[in-house]
């Protein structure tokens, strides 16, 4: 998927003996997952007139249930700004937190 072979997202025993208590999702995937959220919402446009930030909080581990969310935090005359990112479902810990702002054409509802 991202091209990144590194044993932590492969060999559980490894990942443990580095520290991280097991294997570790790509970080490739939360950012899918999010370029996915922000394409159901403003569509193709977002490729031309949107871009994100985000910063990895916590590992994404094989089993967790997550949800991505985004919130509008302001809109000006020609951008709409948000708050997006990733968190478990079961106890709502955020494992990726970040920004994104959209040209408000871009918006689906605006075609």
């Amino acid at each position: 998927f991202s091209g990144d072979f590194n044993p932590i997202h492969v060999d559980e025993e490894f990942a443990k003996m580095v520290g991280l208590g097991g294997t570790i999702a790509h970080g490739a995937i939360g950012m899918a997952y999010i370029m996915k959220m922000l394409h159901a919402e403003f569509g193709e446009k977002f490729y031309e007139m949107g871009r994100f930030i985000i910063k990895f909080i916590s590992p994404m581990r094989p089993g967790f249930e997550l949800r991505t969310f985004g919130e509008v935090k302001e809109i000006s005359d020609d951008t709409i700004y948000l708050s997006i990112g990733i968190e478990k479902i079961d106890d709502a810990s955020k494992l990726i937190v970040g920004e994104a702002w959209i040209g408000k054409g871009a918006h689906s509802s605006d075609g």
